[in-house]
C-alpha cells in the first residue's frame, strides 16, 4: 500500500500528466493577482468516492474556489465538480498542501 505522501503525489502526477485543461484552471485560480500569482491547492481524495483524487483550488484575491474530481481512467473533467466561495469549503480541504504553477502544474508541498 502506498504511503499518504505517495498517494497524494500520484494524484498530482495524474493531474499534471493527464489534464489538458490545467492551464485554464490556473488562469482562473490566479485571476486578479498582479505579482507572483498564487493559487492555494489541496490534493486529497473524495469523501464520497474515496478511490478518486480530488483537487481543490482557491484564489485568495477573488475568494473563488473550484473542486475537480478524477474520473475513470485517471482523466480530469473540463468542468469542476463544485465551484463557490472559499468560505463554503469543507474544513477537510483547508490544509493547503500544494501549490499550482502558472501553467497549472501542481506541486505537492
Amino acid at each position: 500500500m502506498d504511503s499518504p505522501d505517495e498517494s497524494l503525489q500520484a494524484c498530482a502526477d495524474s493531474w499534471n500528466d493527464g489534464n489538458a485543461n490545467k492551464e485554464s484552471v490556473a488562469s482562473i485560480s490566479t485571476a486578479a493577482q498582479a505579482e507572483n500569482p498564487t493559487a492555494y491547492v489541496h490534493v486529497g481524495f473524495s469523501s464520497v468516492f474515496p478511490d478518486k483524487c480530488m483537487i481543490t483550488v482557491a484564489n485568495p484575491s477573488t475568494m473563488y474556489a473550484q473542486q475537480y474530481l478524477q474520473g475513470g481512467g485517471g482523466e480530469w473533467s473540463l468542468a469542476p465538480a463544485w465551484t463557490g466561495s472559499v468560505n463554503d469549503l469543507d474544513g477537510s480541504t483547508l490544509p493547503w498542501n500544494a501549490r499550482m504553477a502558472q501553467d497549472g502544474t501542481i506541486i505537492v508541498l
